[in-house]
């Protein structure tokens, strides 16, 4: 049984991205992850998640025969659509899945827009001066 050796690089988590009336919603799969080694920011319309798993150093009798688990850095970025509210996006990480929330922003609905009828005197001081 060989070993391919610790890779210590970067992976890329799945990600699922699910669309509903009032929102979007994203879910990453973090296994093993706690909530203070993923990182979460949006900037300019770009919501970006990153964090690391550290590989754990042998102990002194054990011997790895193989190693499957992703470890290192991971970084992965999506750009929003304008309609989400970037103030009010929320996550939460549950049984190894990471869930961001985005609220969509209402949609803007149209309006009458009422028009004010300007006064006639002026009009009728200018019929009097012509006379």
């Amino acid at each position: 049984m060989g070993t391919n050796g610790i890779e210590r690089g970067v992976f890329a988590p799945p990600v699922d991205i699910v669309e509903t009336k009032d929102s979007y919603e994203l879910r990453a799969e973090l296994p093993g992850f706690a909530p203070d080694e993923i990182n979460i920011e949006v900037d300019k319309g770009v919501l970006s998640i990153t964090g690391e798993r550290e590989f754990k150093e042998e102990k002194e009798d054990e011997n790895y025969r193989r190693v499957e688990r992703s470890y290192g850095r991971f970084s992965r970025s999506f750009s929003l659509p304008e309609s989400v509210d970037a103030e009010a996006i929320s996550a939460d990480v549950e049984h190894g899945v990471l869930t961001v929330k985005l609220p969509k922003r209402p949609a803007a609905t149209p309006r009458r827009v009422a028009i004010a009828a300007k006064s006639e005197s002026h009009t009728e001081k200018g019929k009097e001066s012509a006379a």
